[in-house]
């Protein structure tokens, strides 16, 4: 598959999808669009998924007739998104052209540390 990750997303993260063509927004040149333009130029240019961070990407675009998949995740930081990559290889795989998920990343919960106390 041929994955663009959104400009929200940690570069990094690319080098995860090993067995995929994962490329950035930002190696694109694409980092600068609205989330509608980038929507069609990943589709003009044959990518399969479009992974954002960017809750709003789905409700702001209308999914009917595209040909790209998206998927949403709630974190874009690489620390919770590292543990979830058997979960976000699996929506790639099973994406086909027009669809959405939405994965949740489960957040450790805070621990708040003050003097004397864990």
């Amino acid at each position: 598959m041929k994955i663009l990750l959104d400009h929200d997303l940690p570069k990094r993260l690319r080098l995860k999808f090993q067995g995929h063509l994962a490329l950035t927004a930002r190696q694109m040149g694409w980092d600068a669009l609205s989330n509608g333009r980038l929507l069609a130029m990943a589709e003009v240019n044959g990518f399969d998924v479009l992974l954002t961070a960017d809750q709003k990407m789905f409700s702001e675009n209308s999914h009917l007739d595209r040909k790209v998949s998206l998927i949403v995740v709630s974190s874009s930081l690489m620390v919770h998104l590292e543990p979830m990559m058997e979960v976000l290889l699996l929506a790639v795989e099973r994406a086909v052209p027009g669809s959405f998920e939405e994965i949740k990343i489960p957040l450790p919960p805070k621990v708040r540390k003050e003097y004397g106390g864990v």
